[in-house]
């Protein structure tokens, strides 16, 4: 009996590599009988198998079988041919074992160059009984694998093995007839893996998760499909960039506890190694994607929050919206919702980012900012909100100005200076720093000097040729309203008359400056005008240096001066202004003509001239306040017909008031009634207006017939001045023009002006009364003003 079990375990134990252990005992040859199922005769056999290589293995063993039949052998020999490109056997002493039965001896020999093996196998004593083999393993050889057969494999590779001399004899040394089988070992080289993938788990790898989970599976692409492949992260990858930090491998998963932010980084790479355990390794770099999580916007922007009264209207766009969202490329929609802050949201409107108008703005001191709520919208999964407040500020352009009407300065020529303020409203801004550029007539005005800088400020102005240059810069809180600083200036005296009223003018537009040095746009500068009053005694209204009759006439004229006034001019001086005696047909003296020095010029100036011509030092510019106003009263319409004279009369009620002047103007339609103004008896006053005054008195009368007109006034010129008494003061007859056909002519009483006997004026009620029915001469009170 043969011990190839024993001498199989020791061969086994032989081996000093235990990762090819399995493989070896796994791809050891069977033994199946060559020849028939019961053979007769005797054979010996290499067994055609496949044999699957680790990469590492360096040899394989190729077991010789021997099957005896029925024959009884006591010796054999034979050649093994083996493949000696592929096979080598390193020492034929310790890699051929010979596994013979007690009392057989055997030789062995190898020839390298040639690959032929050659085997004798006897039986070793010389007294008999002989011995006889029995089946099984005859010679198990230690083939070392050739480069060829184990480097780069990639495909099966055969290594054929052949017999030759096969001899076998029986107990007697006869010869018995026997065969010999050939074998192929189909050498099948372990295959390295040749690549190792990653399938994200898509949960696992979203963004902002913060819990320990698998990101993905490892599985490794081998042509030895029956591979199990084990995974580990290394650091040997030659190509590729990576970070193993954070993550580790559990069996064929990927773990991390990294919270992973899309945004910020969008894909991991790791390196790892894939070992198919029969020594073929891999290391690869494997990637995978952040799963992008839809995030809700973080923040709504709005790049313009402030409307310029002037520069905007309903409709207007005010600004655009943008959206700070963590997820990149969303588009975003915006609406106006309810919530907090969204007290004004009626007053806009959204048209896709635009927020626009929907009121016409007006600065509004007492509500500067209007209050809206906006939500953004994304077009992500779930399309998430965010709402958020915004404060619209509106404000006016901030607007500067030089004095001019109704508060004109004067300033009396080669006397007082006169001191002007530069105004300034800021109308909401916030308004650091000014500079502008100043004209004035320095034919008329000499520049003094500049002061009264707002506190907590610095100015200054320069003068060149009639060119003042003025800088004010804050030294930390904005500009308030009001004066922000003043120029002063002298009048000359050359400069009087039409030439008086002088103008103060901004060249272009000032500069005004807020936080950051941003320049904002004023409204259009208002300019200034200063009228220079040359200085002369009160009464003087003709300006020839004294008081005297003349200035009674020049008082009178002045009052009735109306050309004097600027039609242009809006808001402008009360049209009996003593500033405007400068212009106009018949230029006064200002402080002449304002005798009574109530800077109004009427009808009391010329009783205060009377009075300071016989020598009174001052009149009384206002009369003192009684309960019963004097009352001038007269029909608000009287009855027109063609080619009929009608009758205006003139009342006056004193009400125990002395009344020592009068003035007023009638007021007709030119179209419906005319005035014939002969004069015949030459007296200054037309035929058709009789003047019920006291005959000392001046009586004055102005027709102005085409624009239907009429002014009257009456005054005395000597002292004691007389009086006037109750009842009619005036009867005007006017005649029906061709057009006038039995209707009411409406008639109005403007102008009126009282003085007293101390040159006073003096307040009157004026009553209209309207005719009862068409009756001419009957009346009811109308107007009371």
């Amino acid at each position: 009996m043969l011990y190839r079990h024993k001498t199989l375990a020791t061969a086994i134990v032989c081996v000093t590599l235990p990762v090819l252990l399995a493989a070896l005992l796994a791809l050891w040859p069977a033994m199946p009988a060559y020849a028939e199922d019961d053979p007769v005769t005797p054979n010996v056999a290499v067994i055609t198998t496949t044999v699957k290589l680790a990469s590492t293995t360096a040899f394989i063993n190729a077991p010789v079988t021997l099957t005896v039949g029925t024959a009884s052998v006591s010796s054999l020999g034979f050649r093994l041919d083996y493949d000696q490109s592929c096979l080598s056997i390193a020492d034929v002493d310790a890699d051929v074992s010979l596994f013979l039965a007690s009392g057989f001896a055997g030789s062995k020999a190898n020839n390298p160059t040639e690959g032929k093996l050659d085997i004798s196998v006897w039986w070793g004593p010389n007294d008999p009984p002989v011995g006889t083999l029995d089946d099984g393993e005859i010679v198990n050889i230690k083939f070392m694998l050739e480069p060829g057969c184990r480097n780069a494999i990639t495909d099966v590779v055969d290594a054929a093995f052949t017999f030759s001399n096969v001899t076998f004899a029986d107990q007697s040394s006869a010869p018995v007839e026997g065969a010999a089988y050939g074998g192929v070992y189909h050498l099948d080289v372990n295959q390295f893996p040749t690549d190792v993938t990653l399938t994200r788990d898509n949960d696992g790898a979203k963004e902002n998760i913060d819990t320990f989970r698998k990101v993905g599976g490892l599985d490794a692409t081998d042509v030895d499909s029956e591979d199990e492949h084990s995974f580990s992260l290394v650091s040997t990858c030659t190509s590729g960039a990576w970070d193993n930090q954070g993550f580790v491998i559990s069996g064929s998963d990927l773990k991390t506890n990294l919270i992973f932010d899309y945004e910020t980084k969008s894909s991991y790479s790791v390196c790892v190694e894939a070992n198919d355990g029969r020594g073929g390794v891999l290391a690869k770099v494997v990637s995978f994607n952040v799963v992008d999580v839809n995030e809700a916007p973080t923040m709504i922007s709005l790049d313009n929050n402030l409307v310029v009264v002037g520069t905007k209207a309903s409709g207007d766009v005010v600004g655009a919206f943008t959206t700070t969202d963590p997820d990149n490329g969303q588009t975003h929609t915006y609406s106006l919702v309810s919530g907090a802050g969204d007290t004004d949201n009626g007053s806009f409107t959204i048209d896709g980012s635009n927020l626009k108008l929907a009121f016409n703005p007006v600065y509004n001191p007492a509500k500067p900012i209007y209050k809206i709520r906006v939500e953004t919208k994304d077009n992500g999964d779930g399309e998430l909100t965010l709402a958020q407040q915004f404060n619209i500020i509106v404000v006016g352009k901030p607007t500067l100005s030089l004095p001019t009407h109704p508060d004109v300065p004067y300033v009396i020529a080669e006397s007082i200076p006169v001191t002007l303020p530069i105004n300034f409203s800021a109308l909401g801004n916030t308004i650091l720093s000014a500079t502008m550029s100043i004209t004035y007539n320095s034919d008329c005005l000499t520049y003094t000097t500049s002061s009264g800088w707002q506190s907590g400020t610095s100015g200054g102005a320069t003068e060149d040729s009639g060119e003042i240059e003025v800088q004010i810069t804050s030294a930390g809180n904005a500009l308030r309203d009001g004066a922000i600083g003043y120029l002063s200036f002298t009048g000359k005296s050359s400069c009087v008359g039409v030439n008086s009223w002088t103008l103060l003018n901004f060249i272009g537009t000032p500069d005004l400056r807020t936080t950051g040095n941003l320049q904002v746009t004023p409204a259009t500068p208002t300019n200034g005008k200063l009228v220079v009053v040359k200085s002369a005694p009160r009464g003087d209204c003709n300006s020839d240096g004294a008081v005297n009759a003349g200035d009674f006439t020049a008082t009178a004229r002045e009052i009735w001066d109306e050309s004097s006034e600027l039609e242009d001019v809006t808001p402008r001086l009360p049209n009996k202004s003593w500033l405007w005696t400068p212009l106009g047909a018949y230029s006064g003296s200002a402080m002449g003509c304002d005798s009574n020095v109530d800077r109004y010029i009427d009808i009391a100036d010329l009783v205060c001239t009377v009075r300071r011509y016989f020598g009174a030092a001052s009149c009384s510019s206002v009369a003192a306040a009684v309960s019963q106003l004097p009352v001038i009263s007269a029909p608000s319409a009287v009855l027109a017909n063609a080619d009929t004279v009608v009758e205006l009369p003139i009342h006056l009620e004193t009400k125990g008031r002395d009344v020592a002047a009068i003035a007023f103007t009638v007021n007709f339609d030119p179209e419906k009634l005319l005035l014939d103004d002969t004069d015949a008896d030459q007296d200054g006053v037309p035929d058709m207006i009789s003047l019920n005054a006291p005959a000392s008195m001046m009586q004055m009368v102005m027709v102005e017939s085409e624009q239907g007109r009429i002014d009257v006034m009456a005054s005395g010129v000597m002292p004691p001045l007389p009086l006037f008494s109750d009842g009619v003061i005036a009867n005007i007859r006017l005649t029906g023009s061709g057009q006038a056909s039995n209707t009411l002519a409406p008639m109005t009483l403007t102008n009126v002006s009282l003085g007293d006997a101390e040159g006073s004026s003096m307040q009157a009620e004026v009553v209209m009364l309207t005719p009862e029915g068409t009756t001419p001469g009957i009346f009811l009170p109308l107007v009371t003003r």
